[in-house]
């Protein structure tokens, strides 16, 4: 049980280190937002996921989506929709070749049930 506690506590430290260390390098972030475009581009996205549209409160965080060629700063998404977004490594064609492997397997398993 102690030493669950110590590398609780290791763990917890290593993490407030990284942090402190990022928010060092990366005062507005590592995109460079400053704080008050960040806020407007929040409000312009009503708080929420702008693909998915979840508000933004309780668990549910804003993680900044760039452009991973250009670095830009696109829009803000839940950890869902941003970590979706990264498996198809940003290819349009892929997740629409997605979208329509759901579409046509769920069309499919509609009919099925008749």
């Amino acid at each position: 049980m102690e030493a669950e506690i110590r590398a609780s506590r290791r763990q917890v430290f290593v993490v407030e280190r990284f942090r402190a260390e990022r928010d060092r390098r990366f005062p507005k972030g590592p995109y460079k937002l400053s704080d008050a475009t960040r806020e407007f581009m929040l409000e312009m996205q009503m708080y929420s996921c702008a693909i998915c549209e979840r508000p933004f409160k309780g668990k549910v965080r804003a993680c900044t989506d760039h452009c991973h060629s250009s670095g830009k700063v696109r829009a803000f998404l839940c950890s869902n929709c941003n970590t979706g977004l990264g498996m198809y490594k940003d290819r349009p064609e892929l997740l629409r070749r997605a979208a329509d492997y759901l579409e046509t397997h769920r069309a499919f398993h509609e009919n099925d049930r008749s």
